[in-house]
């Protein structure tokens, strides 16, 4: 979620493979929270 708003859905094993959208990459490398 970003903003109230879905970024990114899918099998969680395949998004922190290959995250589609750059801000799912920037959350699942830190960048966030």
């Amino acid at each position: 979620m970003l903003m109230g708003r879905v970024v990114e859905h899918g099998r969680t094993d395949e998004m922190f493979v290959t995250p589609a959208h750059p801000e799912t990459a920037d959350y699942i490398e830190g960048r966030y929270g």
